[in-house]
């Protein structure tokens, strides 16, 4: 039996597709390359194609079915009824093989592809240790930071396929889970202690972010000697001996050039960090995997790399 074919009935097909009809397992691929991506250009780079191969294979698909595969949403163009139907064989697919990899020992050499990860004020820089170990053991995979000041915004504008968010609240059409508290507290370089000048965000990051946490570095009438994009280079800063900011608690007590200098917020300004994805979208073997190790060390994650 080629691996390349696969009835209509196996893919869940209704009554006004053929049973006889046969698909071909790479215009699978490619449909579910660019459902995963979110739109065609994506799609394309991660599969090495032009966009314009990806468009034409995705039409040739939806003759062979005689269907429309995607329609158009509130938040963009999603697989129509038949669409999802092919996915789920797609995947299905796509299981069956990665089962036999493992079962052969090759379990490692499936996962493949490219991450576009996102991080509110830039926080995924803060995650390297876990990051770094998962691209040793994956060398088929890469990743890409997406420079979002606001992480979720960029996981349900596709920008980004895994993001790490500072919120209180997550919308309800994504996916989440809690990396624990987000907690900041004031900091100043341990060998100058009486530096009042302070460090702040720019504009950009308040505009995407007009929360609590990041009101603390900004806003008012203060002076700032400096305004940065984000956290790492704001931790930086305070540790050169440029000023002093409000830090991610978890990281600045772990600094012995930092001195904290006041208590960690009260409980209202206080938020919570999140790993989000797009609930509406199929999720990339990678992206999964590397979602499950970020989840299982999260609380190694959060150590400083300056």
């Amino acid at each position: 039996m080629s691996p390349r074919t696969l009835g209509a009935n196996g893919a869940g097909a209704d009554g006004a597709v053929a049973s006889a009809l046969a698909l071909d397992w790479d215009d699978l691929k490619i449909f579910q390359a660019a459902v995963r991506a979110g739109d065609y250009t994506t799609a394309a780079r991660r599969l090495g194609m032009d966009r314009t191969t990806v468009g034409r294979r995705l039409a040739r698909l939806e003759e062979s079915l005689m269907h429309p595969l995607w329609e158009k949403s509130l938040t963009g163009y999603q697989p129509t009824s038949l669409g999802q139907n092919v996915l789920d064989a797609a995947a299905r697919m796509e299981q069956a093989v990665d089962d036999l990899y493992r079962r052969l020992g090759l379990s490692e050499s499936r996962v493949e592809g490219k991450i576009r990860l996102a991080g509110s004020a830039g926080i995924t820089r803060f995650f390297g240790s876990p990051i770094e170990a998962f691209l040793r053991r994956n060398a088929s995979v890469s990743i890409e930071y997406i420079g979002a000041l606001n992480a979720i915004d960029a996981v349900v504008q596709r920008q980004a396929d895994i993001g790490i968010a500072i919120a209180r609240e997550i919308p309800a059409d994504i996916d989440a889970w809690s990396l624990g508290p987000f907690h900041q507290s004031l900091y100043v370089d341990r060998e100058n202690p009486g530096n009042e000048r302070r460090i702040g965000w720019g504009h950009g990051v308040l505009l995407a972010n007009p929360y609590p946490w990041a009101l603390l570095n900004g806003g008012g009438n203060a002076n700032y000697a400096l305004e940065v994009d984000n956290l790492h280079a704001m931790h930086g800063a305070v540790r050169g001996g440029v000023g002093r900011a409000w830090l991610w608690s978890a990281s600045a007590d772990r600094d012995d050039r930092l001195l904290r200098l006041e208590e960690p917020l009260p409980e209202r300004a206080r938020a919570e960090l999140w790993l989000v994805t797009r609930a509406d979208i199929l999720i990339e073997p990678a992206v999964a995997q590397l979602r499950a190790e970020l989840l299982q060390s999260a609380e190694d994650a959060m150590c400083v790399g300056l």
